[in-house]
């Protein structure tokens, strides 16, 4: 089934309650593909719940698997995992064969599985950057994909909704500066949904962050 982008009002999004989500194991092969991942945390959807995209979280379930963003490129790949759902792919960590699909009609680079923190970490220029590109569902076929910027698909949908998924450099985290926003402005949300009004829905990062090297940072869920 082709995704469409549908847009409309919501109230808000639900609160998320605290607790400790038991995953089932998945022979997913490209599970254990991001060894050396440094995405922290979770992402929520009212359809789905939790999202963990990190092993290390506490109540993240079983398995080796995480999300990776490189600080030269700015390339995510690797994997989440979702309690309702099963695996979450980003970028090209999409193309494995458990996963794999046509991403919807996008502008380039993202006409392809592909996720990117846009300038990357190493480059220069303002702290407030953004993500960009895919991540999928992966059980879900090409009605998976989650769109992380409203600006991507082609034609742009930004006029009808600007979501977005931003990045933090001054905090590391998947959220702007200020306190996190609803989806009425776009704050730390991506998006899925499909033509028959079916669908993922809204997709909210701000609970998730990159941890250096020897750094621990909270790893909570229940900041909603």
């Amino acid at each position: 089934m082709a995704l469409t982008f549908l847009f409309c009002a919501i109230g808000g999004i639900a609160i998320g309650y605290f607790f400790v989500p038991v995953f089932r194991p998945n022979p997913v092969s490209a599970a254990s593909a991001t060894l050396n991942s440094n995405v922290r945390g979770w992402a929520w959807a009212d359809t789905i719940g939790w999202i963990s995209l990190s092993d290390q979280n506490t109540g993240s379930g079983v398995g080796t698997y995480g999300v990776n963003l490189d600080f030269s490129s700015g390339e995510l790949t690797g994997f989440g995992l979702s309690e309702k759902a099963g695996w979450i792919c980003f970028g090209s960590s999409c193309s494995v064969s458990e996963c794999g699909g046509s991403v919807p009609a996008s502008n380039r680079p993202y006409d392809v599985p592909y996720a990117a923190v846009v300038p990357s970490p190493y480059a220069t220029g303002s702290l407030a950057r953004n993500v960009h590109g895919w991540a999928k569902v992966c059980e879900q076929g090409d009605s998976g994909w989650i769109s992380l910027n409203c600006s991507d698909p082609l034609p742009s949908v930004c006029g009808a909704y600007p979501y977005r998924v931003p990045f933090d450099m001054s905090t590391r985290q998947f959220t702007d500066t200020p306190a996190p926003g609803s989806p009425n402005n776009g704050t730390s949300f991506a998006w899925n949904g499909d033509s028959d009004g079916s669908g993922i829905g809204y997709v909210d990062f701000h609970l998730a962050y990159v941890q250096a090297a020897g750094e621990s940072l909270p790893s909570a869920k229940n900041g909603f």
